[in-house]
């Protein structure tokens, strides 16, 4: 699987872009709820038009999204009936939101600043994992070099049987904490069985499950001179 998977996704639409909801997902408010986000940041990696990114934009100080795909920032634009200005190539800019039609992998801090909360829902479970050079190790990779300690993650996964060979990929809570628990202490906050999933029915699957995880970054900050040093557990 590599970039052509997404980029044609997004071009061919209907059912290969499906997973976006019409609501808010109900996870995102019940463990982030407006009064937590008050003042925060938030990263949504993989964004694509969810409206979970109206949910943050309304309710936190700023939300920074990334796709890979152009088209999916174009499409949430045209959904919500907005016109962001972009800035540079690639970058979107409005009030309290930032998209960036970028490969994720290339991201650096400096390119999201500082950011207190990652909602993922559609990343993790988005990339195969077939080795330590795979796009899932790179991703976790990557969310360990992009946040600071302190920084938090609400993770959604979801658990089926038989597993499938394609995106969204089954990832039980076992697994979620070898990915994480190096650099991040790791809760698993929820395990939701949902028998009458669409996805049950659709693909002959035994069971259904999605679990919800918080996740933060471990490690503390120390000040050295006039410069703040962040350790990290490694």
């Amino acid at each position: 699987m590599d970039a052509s998977f997404w980029l044609e996704s997004w071009r061919d639409g209907g059912t290969k872009t499906s997973f976006h909801r019409r609501d808010v997902h109900p996870f995102a408010t019940r463990y982030l709820p407006a009064h937590e986000l008050a003042g925060k940041r938030v990263f949504v990696p993989c964004c694509g038009k969810d409206n979970v990114l109206n949910y943050f934009r309304d309710n936190a100080a700023h939300v920074v999204g990334v796709d890979l795909a152009r088209s999916a920032i174009e499409e949430y634009m045209a959904d919500n009936g907005i016109a962001l200005d972009e800035v540079e190539p690639g970058r979107f800019e409005g009030d309290g939101i930032t998209l960036l039609a970028r490969d994720l992998f290339a991201l650096t801090a400096d390119d999201l600043g500082a950011i207190d909360i990652v909602w993922d829902r559609a990343s993790l479970i988005a990339f195969p994992d077939e080795g330590p050079d795979s796009l899932r190790q790179r991703y976790i990779r990557k969310m360990h070099d992009l946040l600071s300690p302190g920084a938090r993650i609400l993770l959604v996964t979801l658990e089926y049987g038989p597993i499938m060979p394609e995106p969204p990929f089954s990832v039980d809570p076992a697994t979620v904490r070898g990915y994480f628990a190096e650099g991040f202490a790791v809760d698993h906050i929820l395990d939701d069985a949902q028998p009458n999933h669409r996805m049950v029915e659709k693909f002959g699957l035994r069971f259904f499950s999605e679990h919800a995880f918080e996740m933060t970054r471990r490690g503390e900050k120390r000040h050295d001179g006039a410069r703040t040093r962040e350790l990290v557990a490694a």
